[in-house]
């Protein structure tokens, strides 16, 4: 076993989704954001981000679309996806 130093890098996998809800819940807490906030508000380079219509010849079809382009920051806290119909799909543990 070697011992821990500055340089040691450590697999947190998940663990930062954690740490990142509870920062934006801090800030939703100090008026700074809201979770119906557009996520391109404060991340700008998302405001044209393109969505995956499809898979063609083995490669994705990003297509641009203002109909999926709003995307809250309450669904980045729930890991809420909106598939290329516009039906929100939950994961199995978020479902209610």
């Amino acid at each position: 076993m070697q011992a821990v130093s500055e340089s040691t890098a450590f697999c947190l996998a998940s663990a930062s989704k954690l740490v990142t809800s509870v920062a934006a819940i801090q800030r939703v807490e100090r008026g700074l954001i809201g979770l119906g906030n557009d996520v391109s508000v404060h991340l700008p380079e998302l405001k044209d981000a393109k969505i995956l219509t499809g898979i063609e010849d083995r490669k994705p079809v990003l297509t641009k679309s203002a109909k999926y382009n709003h995307v809250e920051v309450s669904n980045l806290m729930r890991a809420t996806v909106i598939d290329v119909n516009g039906t929100v799909i939950q994961p199995p543990s978020f479902a209610y």
